[in-house]
Parts: structure tokens; sequence; C-alpha cells
């Protein structure tokens, strides 16, 4: 029945099952019970199938076991024939008491005799070995018969080629002789048993050189391919019980302490239950390639278990859902969320282990096991082929990782790597010590391609920094970049300043004998990175028109940096010189605000020309009104252009606005207070002269620079490109 004929039947008999269920339950049935049904059908046509196409397959090995018998039986014809008469000629002459009375006769018919032996012993191995069953029903029996086997076409191997030469001698021997001398009370062989005796030595002669040449026994001949087939049976078992008996291993979700350590690869206890093989199953295989490697046929063995053993890896590879190894590039890598690649340098890593020290390891040992009698070479060559396309996708993914762009945030992902390879190097070295699959050398290219991508994206930071582009806020607050360097310097003191000085120690010692920059460390570099991040801030700045807008920037993002890298891990590996310079830094640009912003408020409050010698009264008067209007117009326009502006930090914003008042407040009022009766300043405000108290001036500057709160409470100043924190 075919394929679709099957399907079909399935598929009707689904069909009436559920309808004669709609019959007799009154509902019928529901899809889901339906398909349900239909799976079941299809299952047990598949069983089905499988029972058929093994019993067709039995019937073929009967088939071909019986032509081999046949074939034997046709090789081995010749030389019974050709022995049978001079045995039963010998066996008569000794009951007799009758001799030959040549003694090379009498030895070339022991020989054949002997000889003779030797070839009803395979013959009544050949339905035994013939029978691709009997391993499989008693593999001891069957074994068993393979010695014998061995047995008798090892005597062949020593014997054959002597037992020819006894025979040419015989008939040499009898072609000389023409009559037989008598007496001594021997009976002589008369010409009629001569001749008879002549034609079976020539036809023995003639048989046993089908299966000689030059002198040399040729046993793969004298057995008529009996060996080969009994090894070709063997081999069907040692693949029917690896194949039967192979389970796929769950891998768990985290490692174990016991398999954090490979010291004792040998414990077979250690294996779990799903990832080896019953001890009786793992006795058979051993018996297998005891004897399949006495005859250097244990390759094909080699082969199905890696065929197997793959099979089973690969499924439990499946089971860690591992599709993001597959067909990845550096390009597809570049092509990645930054969040999505570091989530998938976490799997990579921990399924990495997992494989490593886990799943190899246990093959490992399940290998060292089942082929411990062929030697080291022999298993661990296995267990790198086995292992080769589940390691070749994770040293893959890590490739393309360590050649794709190289950016800050990737720097994280390749550290992450680097300590994950280090911790796994001894467990790769132990697992994979082969010399011919490659997985070593292709590991220890990666660890070196890591450490030079980590080292120069390290390297490459302060450059990155300097390139940045993006669009400035309007309110001189603290940068993205400003936060972002910060923050990131301080999560890779925090997290791996140990990764980054090795990486760094390292890739240095590749260079040692050649020109190169400066050795550098953590500390050098984040000194580096502050320096480089100051020098883009002080380009940028000069984006902004407004001179006094500047220096607010440069305050907001210089004291941000120091406050922040001061407070942290940072400030042990930052200089106290350089945090002191650059609080010094942030004084000057506050006074250089102070000079640039209220400067040309305060240069209306000028009391040149106002003493009573320069004029009258009247234009004295005149001139301090004048003046009065002049500074509250430029006092309000400084103040509604300052309001746009914030700085996030309290104690700066607090510090800055009283350095303001200061400034203003008090000349302001000292200026009231002398040239006040010009102006009715006694009178309430604000007056037609004098719009702002001293008082009022005190507290609008006091409301400049502070941060709109947004909706949730937050203080937060919402502006285009700059970052609050």
């Amino acid at each position: 029945m075919g394929q679709l004929e099957l399907d079909q039947s399935a598929r009707r008999a689904a069909g009436r099952r559920s309808f004669a269920g709609g019959t007799a339950g009154g509902g019928g049935r529901t899809p889901h019970e339906q398909q349900l049904l239909l799976d079941g059908l299809l299952a047990t046509r598949q069983k089905l199938q499988k029972a058929v196409e093994n019993t067709q397959e039995l019937g073929t090995q009967i088939e071909a076991s019986e032509r081999r018998l046949e074939i034997l039986r046709m090789r081995h014809a010749p030389l019974k024939q050709a022995l049978a008469p001079l045995q039963l000629w010998l066996q008569t002459s000794n009951a007799n008491g009758v001799g030959i009375g040549s003694r090379p006769i009498e030895r070339a018919i022991a020989a054949a005799s002997s000889l003779l032996k030797m070839f009803n012993v395979m013959h009544s191995l050949e339905r035994v070995l013939c029978s691709g069953e009997q391993p499989r029903k008693d593999l001891d029996a069957y074994l068993a018969a393979m010695m014998q086997l061995e047995e008798a076409m090892d005597y062949l191997k020593h014997n054959y080629a002597a037992g020819v030469r006894s025979l040419q001698a015989a008939v040499k021997q009898l072609q000389e002789e023409k009559e037989q001398p008598s007496g001594g009370g021997v009976f002589f062989i008369d010409s009629y048993r001569r001749r008879h005796l002549h034609q079976s030595l020539v036809a023995l002669q003639a048989a046993a050189q089908l299966h000689h040449s030059e002198e040399e026994a040729a046993p793969e001949l004298l057995d008529a391919g009996l060996l080969a087939m009994a090894l070709k049976h063997l081999e069907g078992e040692f693949k029917r019980l690896v194949q039967e008996h192979s389970r796929v291993m769950e891998l768990p979700a985290t490692l174990m302490p016991s398999e954090t350590s490979l010291e004792d690869m040998g414990a077979m206890d250690l294996l779990p239950p799903a990832a080896g093989f019953p001890p009786e199953v793992i006795q058979k295989l051993q018996a297998i390639l005891e004897r399949v490697g006495a005859h250097n046929r244990h390759h094909s063995c080699l082969k199905v278990y890696q065929e197997a053993r793959s099979t089973q890896t690969r499924l439990s590879l499946q089971a860690l859902h591992v599709q993001y190894l597959k067909n990845i590039t550096p390009d597809l890598v570049d092509g990645v969320e930054w969040e999505e690649l570091q989530n998938m340098i976490g799997l990579w890593i921990h399924h990495l282990q997992l494989t490593v020290k886990v799943l190899y390891a246990h093959e490992r040992r399940l290998a060292c096991v089942v082929f411990k009698d062929l030697g080291q070479s022999v298993w661990a060559e296995c267990v790198g082929k086995l292992a080769y396309a589940g390691m070749t996708a994770f040293l893959q993914f890590g490739e393309a990782v360590a050649r794709s762009r190289r950016s800050p945030e990737k720097l994280c992902g390749l550290l992450d790597m680097f300590d994950a390879m280090e911790k796994s190097a001894k467990s790769i070295l132990r697992v994979f010590d082969g010399e011919t699959d490659g997985i070593r050398s292709r590991f220890q290219d990666l660890q070196k391609q890591v450490v030079y991508g980590a080292s120069k994206t390290f390297r490459e930071i302060s450059r990155w920094i300097e390139l940045q582009n993006y669009p400035l806020g309007l309110d001189g607050g603290v940068t993205q970049l400003s936060s972002y360097v910060v923050n990131y310097l301080k999560y890779l003191v925090l997290e791996y300043s140990s990764p980054i000085n090795k990486v760094l120690r390292i890739e240095h010692s590749w260079h040692i004998d050649e020109d190169q920059p400066e050795e550098m460390d953590l500390s050098t570099g984040i000194l580096h990175f502050m320096q480089a991040l100051e020098r883009h801030l002080e380009a940028r700045s000069k984006e902004y028109s407004n001179a006094a807008l500047r220096h607010i920037f440069m305050m907001n993002n210089l004291y941000y940096v120091r406050t922040r890298a001061k407070k942290s891990k940072l400030g042990p590996l930052l200089s106290e010189t350089w945090l002191s310079d650059l609080g010094r830094k942030v004084e000057q640009h506050a006074l250089w605000f102070q000079k640039e912003a209220w400067q040309p408020v305060l240069v209306h409050l000028s009391r040149d020309g106002l003493s009573s010698s320069s004029g009258g009264r009247s234009a004295t008067r005149e001139l301090v009104r004048q003046r009065l209007r002049s500074f509250a117009s430029a006092f309000e326009d400084t103040c509604l252009t300052q309001s746009k502006w914030i700085i996030p930090e309290e104690d700066l914003r607090v510090g800055t606005q009283l350095a303001v008042v200061q400034a203003v407040v008090p000349g302001y009022r000292s200026y009231l207070q002398n040239f006040g009766s010009f102006v009715d300043s006694h009178s309430s405000f604000p007056n037609k002269h004098v719009k702002y108290s001293p008082e009022i001036v005190e507290r609008m500057l006091g409301e400049l620079f502070i941060p709109v709160k947004a909706i949730n409470g937050n203080n937060r100043h919402k502006s285009n490109g700059n970052h609050q924190v």
C-alpha cells in the first residue's frame, strides 16, 4: 500500500468513526476530538508501515544469507570432492593395516585431512554467521562462533601453504616412480590404486591452488567472505543498539557544581540516565568493537556512532532554542538592536557553557567508555566529529560579533564573551583533546579575535566621543553624551575592571617588541575618555550664539561629570589634580557667565554724569529715570532669556543664583537709595519710574534656572537633545 493510499485510508477511517460517534452520542465529535483521532490513526499507520518495512528488510537479509551460503558451498565443493576419496582411502588402508609405503604421500594426505577439518569447521559455522538476526538473538553465541571461525582461518593462514607444497611433492613422486619395491612385510600400492591416488592428489592440488597464490595463504578467499559477512552483521547490530538506545539529553537550566569541574572525565557514574546507554548495552557495544577492532573494521562503527549521537546532540541544542546562531554574519550583527544583541550574547554565553561542560562533556565520557579498548585517539576523534557542527555554530556567532562594527555598547558584550571563554577554556581543552577536529584551535582563534576587538574598541572610545553629533538643547542642560559617558564608565568600573585590564595586558603583550601607543589600563583609559569628553563639550559649546549660554552649558556638563565621578568608583581612578582642575573650570565658567549675562544689565546703573556739578537737578532726575527704565528693560529681557535655561544640579543652581543676586541686588538697592529722591522711590512698587523693588529683583533672580516640574512630580526639564539626571 502506497503512502497516499495509507493517508487516505486513515482519513476515511477517522471520518467513519466521527460519523458513528455522532449518531450514537447524538452530538458528534468536536473538531479537536476529530483531529486527535486522526493524529492517532496516522501514528498507527506509521508504525504499521515501519513494521512492514522491517519485515521486508528481514526477508531481503534472509535471501542474501541464503545466496551467501550457496556461494560458500560452491567454493568449498572442489576441495571437499578432492579430499573425500583420499580420506576414505586412508581410512581403509589404516583399517586393513595397509601402508602406502611413501612418507611424502602420507604427509600430503594427513595435511589435506587437517585442512579438511578446518573447512568443515567453517562449514558448520556458515548458517549461524550468515544470519543477520543471530547477533540480536544471542550476541554471545555469535561472537563465540566468530572466534571459532577466526581460529580456523588462523590455522589455514599458517598451514595452507605447507599443505599445498606437500601435495605438490606427493604428485611429483607418483609421477616419477614406476613401481614400488617390496619386502619387510609391507603391503605396497598396486598400479590400480596408485593411479587413483595420483588422480586424487592432482585434483586436490588443483582445487587448493584456486585459493593459493605464490605460496602465500589467502584466508579471505578460503572462507569465501564468511568473516567479512560476519563482521558486517556485527556492524549492523552495533548500529541497531546505538540507534535504539540513544536518547535526547535534556540540558539543565543552570550548571550544577559537579558539572563546572571536569577533573574526572572518565567517571561514568556522572552521566545522567538519558545521556548514556544501559550497562548491558555498553557491554554489547564493547564486545562488538573488540571483534571488529581486531580486524581494523571499527571505522564503520565509529561513523554510525557519530551519526546517531550527532542527531541526539543536535536535538538537545534545538531544545535550547538556538535559532539565533543560524547564518549569523558581522553585517547581520551590525543590524541588530543593541538590547537584542546583548540578550543574544547572554544566551550564547549560557548555552556555550551548557553545551561544553554538560552536553559534550557527557558525550566524551560516554565515548570514552564505549571505545575505551580502541585507545584515546579513537574516541577523542569521535567526540570531535560529532560535536563539530554544534561547536561550529557557536564559534561562528562569536566570530561574527568580534568582527562586527565596533562601538562602546559592544565592548560590554565582548568582555562578557572574553570572561566566559576564559572560564570555558580548560573545559574545551579537556573535552576536545583530539587532533583532527580543529575545535581547540578555532576556539583559541576566537579568543584572540575577542581580545583584539575588545581592546581596539576600548582604545577608540575617545575618538568615538569626539565624533558624536547630536542636536544641542536650547536650555544649556546636561547632554545625553555626558550622562552616557559617565554612567557607561561607572558601569565598566563596577562590572568589568578585571576583564578590561586582562584584555589590555594580553593585547599589549602581542606587540611587546613593536612600536605601539602607550600601555593602557582602565584608569588611564578613563582619564583619556574624560579629557575627550571635555574637548567635545568645549567644541560643541561654540555652537551657541549666546556667550552666556555657552558658559551655562559648560558649567552644567563639567559640574555633572565632576560630581558624578567623584561620588562613584571613578573617583579613585581619576587623579585628584584632574578633579580639582575641573572644579576650577566650573568656577571660571560661572564668573564668565555673570560677566557675559549681567554686566550688560548692570551697566545701566552707572553713576556717571549724576554728580550735582554735572548739571541741574532736572537733568539729573531725567537721567536717573532713563537709566532705571533701561535697567528694568534689560533686566526683563535677561530674565526672559534665562528663564529658558536650566541648571539641574541644585547646589550649582543655588550657588549661581546667589552669585547673581550678590552681583545685581546690592548695586541696584544702593542705586535706589542714592538716587531714589529723583524718582519717588519711597512710593509703592511698581510706579511709573521704578518698576521693580530690590526684593522683587531678588525673588525673580531666585526663580531662574529651575527645571520645569513634570506632571509626574519629578523635577525634570524637557529639552531637545539634553538629558537631565
